[in-house]
């Protein structure tokens, strides 16, 4: 079982985390993920050991990023649901996670989002 080192979980998450300004605004957000990627290559070229490796490394997690938007797709329809259904279903959410779900349901569902991938598919 091939177990990466830290920094790839690091790199990971970085690429993972989003500002809550960057999903208001789809410019903002390609802008940071491009400026992520950049500074990964950068990070990638600079490394000493084995380079090929790294940059195997690299293209590997950035194909399982983009492999993972099925997923996180259905976990957001079912957040939105979720969402929806809270009083029914005694659920509540942190006022910061109203305030993002609120602003992202009607983008989504008006198709005014889209997938963004590190490969073109």
């Amino acid at each position: 079982l091939f177990t990466p080192p830290i920094n790839t979980y690091l790199l990971a998450s970085s690429l993972l985390s989003v500002p809550k300004e960057g999903l208001k605004n789809q410019a903002a957000f390609e802008e940071m993920r491009v400026n992520y990627i950049k500074e990964l290559r950068r990070s990638v070229g600079k490394a000493t050991n084995n380079s090929g490796q790294t940059w195997q490394r690299f293209f590997q997690l950035t194909k399982l990023l983009d492999a993972m938007h099925d997923l996180v797709g259905n976990l957001l329809d079912f957040c939105f649901y979720t969402f929806r259904e809270s009083q029914a279903l005694k659920v509540e959410f942190p006022e910061m996670l109203v305030e993002i779900i609120s602003d992202q349901i009607p983008k989504v569902e008006s198709g005014n989002t889209h997938t963004l991938y590190f490969h073109k598919k």
